[in-house]
């Protein structure tokens, strides 16, 4: 039996990915494989996230008797990477108290330092696919050994930028919307929720960690008008905690404080910035970048993949 982690981000695409996986499944294809539904939260997810989860993992379970796996990360002393937890949508993290404890270890995050993405999300899912008694991908004495199973990543076809250099690596990825098994584009998956009884209700601003340093300075500004400035305060919470925490050490002695958004400017400089911008919402729809409604693990390879030998 040949297992494949469908790693779920929270976004459609990755949900619509895991809905045509499982309705083929229901049909009769991959009657060997045994697909494992991961989704890990960061504690930063929008509300709405989290209740658009929760229906695809109701659905999934009614129709195709397959769950979704709800992850956290348990954060340890010294180089141990974070292991994992079951959760659920009454138990999980919603004021930001996982990442809170991954920032308190590793520093603030930011477009440098990237230990958000590993540590939430990789790392949990990893320690869960290890748990199940999956190899993860180890080198052991010198010699390459790649994982045991599969996993599977919502990719679009339209989006050939985000899967650059991602092809290889320890981890073996596949991504099944942009080649010839699913192939679709971001149309074709808004058209498949518009006629689904529910759909993802948040614009793309406001998907993944809703304070997330990779977002361009005009989704942040658009968060910050319409949550009033509330989703700014957990970030300003730690910044004034952990700015110094894994502090960069200059040649000169000077100690330079992390930061954590784009142009080295902490969450103040950041708000006092948004006032001299100006945002067209009329067109902003149609503006795509790195981070959209979904954020995917195993997506940049260099840094997860590191931490893999610490498992042993």
């Amino acid at each position: 039996m040949k297992t494949v982690n469908l790693c779920m981000s929270g976004g459609r695409t990755s949900a619509y990915m895991t809905e045509k996986v499982l309705e083929l499944q229901s049909k009769g294809y991959f009657s060997n494989t045994d697909f494992v539904i991961t989704f890990a939260n960061t504690g930063r997810e929008h509300e709405k996230t989290l209740e658009f989860v929760n229906n695809c993992d109701i659905r999934w379970r009614k129709l195709y008797n397959n769950r979704v796996f709800w992850l956290e990360a348990v954060v340890h002393e010294g180089r141990k990477p974070s292991s994992h937890k079951l959760v659920d949508f009454e138990s999980l993290s919603k004021k930001g108290e996982v990442f809170e404890r991954v920032t308190q270890k590793y520093g603030l995050p930011n477009n440098n330092f990237l230990h958000c993405t590993r540590e939430l999300k990789e790392n949990p899912i990893l320690s869960y696919m290890l748990s199940i008694g999956e190899d993860v991908g180890f080198t052991k004495g010198g010699e390459f050994i790649s994982a045991t199973y599969e996993t599977w990543i919502g990719i679009r076809a339209d989006e050939p930028k985000r899967l650059g250099g991602n092809m290889n690596g320890k981890q073996k990825k596949v991504f099944p919307l942009a080649g010839h098994l699913l192939h679709c584009d971001k149309q074709d998956v808004l058209d498949f929720w518009e006629d689904m009884p529910f759909d993802l209700d948040l614009p793309e601003h406001l998907g993944n960690c809703i304070d997330c340093h990779k977002k361009s300075f005009k989704k942040l500004k658009l968060v910050h008008n319409e949550t009033s400035g509330e989703a700014f305060e957990f970030t300003q919470e730690l910044d004034n905690k952990y700015s110094m925490v894994k502090a960069q050490v200059l040649d000169d002695g000077e100690i330079k404080e992390r930061k954590r958004f784009r142009g080295y400017r902490n969450t103040s400089e950041l708000i006092k910035m948004f006032s001299e911008m100006e945002v067209n919402t009329k067109d902003y729809g149609h503006e795509s970048g790195s981070c959209s409604e979904s954020c995917e693990a195993f997506m940049n390879d260099n840094k997860a993949e590191e931490q893999l030998d610490l498992f042993k």
